[in-house]
């Protein structure tokens, strides 16, 4: 339940942050809320600046301002971890692929938007190279989808739990 609630509040601020920002200002301002957003969440003030990664950030922010590029990178995304087993590999290459994929399908021509992409993969690989050298050294834990367990009931038959 913590871990859904966490998200829910991490998508949401996101969301509302890019809202504010593109009603107030536009597009441009829209990219710089949500990065303002994703600095507050890597590095918050309460928490003494020790904040999480920022991919689910990175990821409300594409969904919001340009769904095609969500599109593409939820499908890379699923696919490296698919392929490897490791979320934080997914999570690294997909950052560094958003400035590409901003700058070859999102043709509005401000070009400060990609700038933020640059340092959203910038930040995001920095906050992952810990995991990046376990990937490297064979330590890193893969995802796995945990079945649920069959416990013998009393009259001796499995039931799920």
């Amino acid at each position: 339940k913590a871990a859904l609630i966490t998200f829910g509040g991490d998508l949401l601020k996101t969301v509302l942050a890019v809202l504010v920002g593109w009603c107030v200002f536009g597009y441009l301002t829209a990219y710089i809320a949500g990065f303002a957003c994703f600095l507050g969440h890597i590095f918050p003030v309460f928490y003494g600046f020790k904040g999480g990664k920022g991919v689910l950030c990175m990821g409300t922010i594409m969904l919001m301002l340009d769904w095609r590029i969500f599109l593409v990178m939820i499908t890379v995304f699923v696919g490296i971890v698919m392929a490897t087993k490791y979320i934080s590999a997914g999570s690294v290459i997909c950052a560094m692929m958003f400035p590409l994929m901003l700058n070859r399908m999102n043709n509005t021509g401000i070009h400060m938007i990609e700038f933020v992409a640059i340092a959203i993969a910038v930040i995001v690989v920095i906050k992952h190279r810990t995991n990046l050298k376990r990937i490297f050294d064979g330590t890193e834990s893969k995802f796995k989808i945990k079945k649920s367990k069959t416990v013998p009931d009393a009259s001796g038959t499995g039931e799920d739990k």
